[in-house]
Protein backbone atom coordinates (compact mmCIF):
# COMPACT_ATOMS: atom_id res chain seq x y z
CA UNK A 1 0.00 0.00 0.00
CA UNK A 2 1.69 3.61 -1.10
CA UNK A 3 1.69 5.81 1.59
CA UNK A 4 -0.45 8.65 2.75
CA UNK A 5 1.72 12.47 2.18
CA UNK A 6 0.13 15.77 2.95
CA UNK A 7 2.39 18.73 1.01
CA UNK A 8 0.54 22.55 3.13
CA UNK A 9 1.76 25.11 1.99
CA UNK A 10 3.99 27.35 1.25
CA UNK A 11 2.61 29.28 3.78
CA UNK A 12 2.69 33.09 2.57
CA UNK A 13 0.52 35.21 5.11
CA UNK A 14 0.48 36.81 8.58
CA UNK A 15 2.28 35.33 11.93
CA UNK A 16 -0.79 35.53 13.71
CA UNK A 17 -3.15 33.32 11.38
CA UNK A 18 -0.37 31.02 10.70
CA UNK A 19 0.16 30.49 14.79
CA UNK A 20 -3.57 29.83 15.51
CA UNK A 21 -5.08 28.52 12.19
CA UNK A 22 -2.52 26.94 9.81
CA UNK A 23 0.16 25.61 12.18
CA UNK A 24 -2.86 24.24 14.94
CA UNK A 25 -5.04 22.82 12.19
CA UNK A 26 -2.03 21.11 10.30
CA UNK A 27 -1.03 19.53 13.52
CA UNK A 28 -4.96 18.11 14.17
CA UNK A 29 -4.25 16.69 10.57
CA UNK A 30 -1.29 15.43 11.00
CA UNK A 31 -2.09 11.86 12.33
CA UNK A 32 -4.48 10.97 9.21
CA UNK A 33 -1.22 10.56 7.23
CA UNK A 34 2.07 8.24 7.14
CA UNK A 35 4.06 11.98 6.23
CA UNK A 36 3.43 15.34 6.24
CA UNK A 37 5.26 18.15 4.69
CA UNK A 38 5.11 21.95 5.16
CA UNK A 39 6.82 24.68 3.86
CA UNK A 40 6.74 28.03 5.72
CA UNK A 41 9.44 31.18 5.81
CA UNK A 42 13.07 30.20 6.85
CA UNK A 43 13.26 30.01 10.37
CA UNK A 44 9.89 29.05 11.43
CA UNK A 45 10.79 25.21 11.71
CA UNK A 46 9.57 25.14 15.64
CA UNK A 47 6.44 25.50 14.53
CA UNK A 48 6.73 22.25 13.02
CA UNK A 49 9.18 20.01 13.24
CA UNK A 50 7.01 17.63 15.89
CA UNK A 51 4.72 16.87 13.21
CA UNK A 52 5.82 17.07 9.90
CA UNK A 53 9.43 17.69 7.86
CA UNK A 54 9.89 21.17 7.06
CA UNK A 55 10.92 23.13 3.93
CA UNK A 56 12.16 26.86 4.06
CA UNK A 57 10.44 28.92 1.46
CA UNK A 58 11.80 32.19 0.79
CA UNK A 59 8.31 34.11 0.21
CA UNK A 60 7.36 38.00 0.24
CA UNK A 61 9.31 39.90 2.65
CA UNK A 62 6.93 41.86 4.16
CA UNK A 63 4.84 39.47 6.39
CA UNK A 64 1.77 42.13 5.81
CA UNK A 65 1.17 41.82 2.03
CA UNK A 66 0.04 38.47 0.19
CA UNK A 67 -1.72 36.25 1.69
CA UNK A 68 -4.55 38.21 3.47
CA UNK A 69 -4.23 41.98 2.47
CA UNK A 70 -2.09 41.86 -0.87
CA UNK A 71 -3.47 41.19 -4.35
CA UNK A 72 -4.62 37.62 -5.26
CA UNK A 73 -1.56 35.44 -5.96
CA UNK A 74 -0.91 32.32 -8.48
CA UNK A 75 -0.58 29.98 -5.30
CA UNK A 76 0.28 26.89 -7.84
CA UNK A 77 4.18 28.07 -8.88
CA UNK A 78 5.16 28.18 -5.62
CA UNK A 79 3.63 24.64 -4.89
CA UNK A 80 5.70 23.25 -7.87
CA UNK A 81 9.10 24.92 -6.26
CA UNK A 82 8.57 24.04 -3.21
CA UNK A 83 6.92 20.22 -3.04
CA UNK A 84 7.78 19.59 -6.78
CA UNK A 85 9.84 16.44 -5.99
CA UNK A 86 7.70 15.38 -3.63
CA UNK A 87 5.38 12.29 -4.54
CA UNK A 88 2.20 13.70 -2.06
CA UNK A 89 -1.12 12.76 -2.63
CA UNK A 90 -2.99 15.80 -0.69
CA UNK A 91 -2.45 18.98 -0.90
CA UNK A 92 -3.74 22.21 1.59
CA UNK A 93 -3.56 25.12 0.42
CA UNK A 94 -2.29 28.53 2.27
CA UNK A 95 -4.88 30.19 0.09
CA UNK A 96 -7.50 27.93 1.63
CA UNK A 97 -10.06 29.33 3.81
CA UNK A 98 -9.83 29.25 7.23
CA UNK A 99 -12.90 28.27 9.85
CA UNK A 100 -12.75 28.85 13.68
CA UNK A 101 -14.45 25.72 14.46
CA UNK A 102 -12.18 23.90 12.24
CA UNK A 103 -10.26 21.05 14.89
CA UNK A 104 -7.07 22.91 16.01
CA UNK A 105 -3.72 21.13 18.02
CA UNK A 106 -1.29 23.07 19.66
CA UNK A 107 2.18 22.96 21.77
CA UNK A 108 3.40 24.98 24.06
CA UNK A 109 6.57 26.85 22.69
CA UNK A 110 10.20 27.54 24.35
CA UNK A 111 12.19 25.56 26.80
CA UNK A 112 10.99 26.33 30.57
CA UNK A 113 14.31 26.65 31.68
CA UNK A 114 16.75 28.27 28.97
CA UNK A 115 20.11 29.24 28.78
CA UNK A 116 19.69 33.09 28.74
CA UNK A 117 19.02 35.75 31.44
CA UNK A 118 15.50 36.39 32.37
CA UNK A 119 13.49 39.46 31.87
CA UNK A 120 11.24 41.27 33.55
CA UNK A 121 9.75 43.13 30.66
CA UNK A 122 9.44 42.83 26.96
CA UNK A 123 8.18 45.23 24.65
CA UNK A 124 7.59 44.48 21.37
CA UNK A 125 7.68 48.12 19.69
CA UNK A 126 6.47 47.80 16.41
CA UNK A 127 7.36 49.63 13.91
CA UNK A 128 5.88 48.67 10.46
CA UNK A 129 5.94 50.90 7.62
CA UNK A 130 4.58 48.45 4.71
CA UNK A 131 5.37 49.30 0.85
CA UNK A 132 1.57 50.54 -0.09
CA UNK A 133 2.20 49.53 -3.80
CA UNK A 134 2.15 45.93 -1.91
CA UNK A 135 -1.51 45.98 -0.55
CA UNK A 136 -4.72 48.40 -0.57
CA UNK A 137 -3.61 51.64 0.20
CA UNK A 138 -6.52 51.62 2.61
CA UNK A 139 -4.77 48.56 4.52
CA UNK A 140 -1.83 49.72 4.51
CA UNK A 141 -2.72 53.39 6.41
CA UNK A 142 -3.91 50.68 9.24
CA UNK A 143 -0.96 48.48 9.54
CA UNK A 144 1.53 52.21 10.27
CA UNK A 145 -1.62 53.72 12.45
CA UNK A 146 -1.43 50.82 14.86
CA UNK A 147 2.21 51.72 15.47
CA UNK A 148 2.91 53.77 18.41
CA UNK A 149 4.86 56.71 18.60
CA UNK A 150 8.44 55.87 19.60
CA UNK A 151 8.49 58.95 22.39
CA UNK A 152 5.84 57.01 23.92
CA UNK A 153 7.70 54.23 24.08
CA UNK A 154 10.91 55.92 25.58
CA UNK A 155 8.40 57.83 28.59
CA UNK A 156 7.14 54.12 29.06
CA UNK A 157 10.96 52.64 28.81
CA UNK A 158 12.20 55.13 31.20
CA UNK A 159 9.53 55.38 33.42
CA UNK A 160 10.26 51.34 34.05
CA UNK A 161 13.85 51.85 34.19
CA UNK A 162 13.71 53.64 37.26
CA UNK A 163 12.50 50.37 39.15
CA UNK A 164 15.12 48.46 37.96
CA UNK A 165 13.45 46.25 35.58
CA UNK A 166 15.27 43.82 33.66
CA UNK A 167 14.17 45.04 30.27
CA UNK A 168 14.69 43.91 26.29
CA UNK A 169 13.07 44.48 23.28
CA UNK A 170 12.25 41.62 20.62
CA UNK A 171 10.97 41.87 17.10
CA UNK A 172 12.42 42.01 13.69
CA UNK A 173 14.84 44.76 13.39
CA UNK A 174 13.29 46.16 10.18
CA UNK A 175 9.79 46.26 11.91
CA UNK A 176 10.52 46.85 15.38
CA UNK A 177 12.21 49.41 18.01
CA UNK A 178 14.95 49.03 20.26
CA UNK A 179 14.22 51.07 22.97
CA UNK A 180 16.38 52.70 25.07
CA UNK A 181 17.04 50.75 28.67
CA UNK A 182 16.28 47.64 26.89
CA UNK A 183 18.52 44.65 26.09
CA UNK A 184 18.15 44.31 21.96
CA UNK A 185 16.74 41.06 21.23
CA UNK A 186 15.57 41.11 18.04
CA UNK A 187 16.05 39.08 15.45
CA UNK A 188 16.61 36.28 17.83
CA UNK A 189 15.70 32.69 15.73
CA UNK A 190 12.44 31.57 16.98
CA UNK A 191 13.30 28.70 19.40
CA UNK A 192 15.53 31.30 21.33
CA UNK A 193 12.54 33.88 21.80
CA UNK A 194 10.39 31.61 22.77
CA UNK A 195 12.30 30.05 25.58
CA UNK A 196 13.06 33.87 26.74
CA UNK A 197 9.61 34.64 26.28
CA UNK A 198 8.42 30.91 28.25
CA UNK A 199 11.28 32.48 30.63
CA UNK A 200 9.91 35.79 30.76
CA UNK A 201 8.20 38.26 32.97
CA UNK A 202 5.69 40.30 31.00
CA UNK A 203 5.51 41.13 27.42
CA UNK A 204 3.96 44.76 26.46
CA UNK A 205 2.89 45.98 23.20
CA UNK A 206 -0.08 46.85 20.69
CA UNK A 207 -1.46 43.98 18.72
CA UNK A 208 0.90 41.99 16.36
CA UNK A 209 2.27 38.65 15.42
CA UNK A 210 5.13 38.50 18.48
CA UNK A 211 2.48 39.31 20.70
CA UNK A 212 -0.23 35.92 19.77
CA UNK A 213 3.62 34.13 19.66
CA UNK A 214 3.96 35.05 23.14
CA UNK A 215 0.98 33.53 24.00
CA UNK A 216 1.63 30.57 23.02
CA UNK A 217 4.84 30.87 24.97
CA UNK A 218 2.81 31.07 28.48
CA UNK A 219 4.23 34.69 28.52
CA UNK A 220 1.61 36.93 30.37
CA UNK A 221 0.94 40.33 28.47
CA UNK A 222 -0.68 43.78 28.53
CA UNK A 223 -1.27 44.46 25.06
CA UNK A 224 -4.27 47.16 23.38
CA UNK A 225 -5.69 46.98 20.37
CA UNK A 226 -8.99 47.28 18.48
CA UNK A 227 -12.24 46.09 21.11
CA UNK A 228 -13.23 43.36 18.49
CA UNK A 229 -9.51 41.89 19.25
CA UNK A 230 -10.29 41.39 23.02
CA UNK A 231 -11.88 37.56 22.65
CA UNK A 232 -9.03 36.68 20.43
CA UNK A 233 -6.68 37.57 22.77
CA UNK A 234 -8.47 36.12 26.10
CA UNK A 235 -10.24 33.34 24.46
CA UNK A 236 -10.61 31.98 20.74
CA UNK A 237 -6.65 32.25 20.60
CA UNK A 238 -5.76 31.45 23.88
CA UNK A 239 -5.51 27.62 23.89
CA UNK A 240 -3.12 27.14 27.29
CA UNK A 241 -4.99 30.03 29.27
CA UNK A 242 -2.40 32.76 29.16
CA UNK A 243 -3.03 35.96 30.93
CA UNK A 244 -3.95 38.62 29.06
CA UNK A 245 -4.37 41.95 30.40
CA UNK A 246 -6.18 43.61 26.97
CA UNK A 247 -6.55 47.60 26.77
CA UNK A 248 -9.40 48.28 24.19
CA UNK A 249 -8.13 51.75 21.94
CA UNK A 250 -10.29 53.91 19.50
CA UNK A 251 -9.54 53.71 15.22
CA UNK A 252 -6.04 55.71 16.37
CA UNK A 253 -4.26 52.96 18.28
CA UNK A 254 -2.84 55.46 20.43
CA UNK A 255 -3.06 55.35 24.07
CA UNK A 256 -1.85 57.40 26.87
CA UNK A 257 1.57 56.36 28.30
CA UNK A 258 -0.25 56.93 31.26
CA UNK A 259 -2.85 54.35 30.58
CA UNK A 260 -0.64 51.66 30.17
CA UNK A 261 1.40 52.66 33.01
CA UNK A 262 -1.75 52.61 35.45
CA UNK A 263 -2.64 49.08 33.51
CA UNK A 264 0.25 47.73 34.78
CA UNK A 265 0.43 49.41 38.44
CA UNK A 266 -3.01 47.68 38.74
CA UNK A 267 -2.12 44.22 38.44
CA UNK A 268 0.96 44.58 40.71
CA UNK A 269 -0.79 46.07 43.80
Amino acid sequence: MSESILVAGPWVGEFGYELFRWQAQLRALAPQYDQVYVASRPGHALLYRDFANFIPFDSDPNPCADRFNGSETDIMPRVEKAFGHIPYTSFRSAADKFHDKDPCSYVKLGEPFPAMPPYELIFHARNINVNTGQMRPRLAEDKIRRNWDYDKWVELTTFFQEYGYEMASIGDPRAAHHLPGTQDRRGLPLDDLAAMLRAGGWIIGPSSGPMHFATLCGCPQLVWGAPPLERRYKETWNPFKTFVEFLPVDKSWNPSVDSVKQAFIRLHE
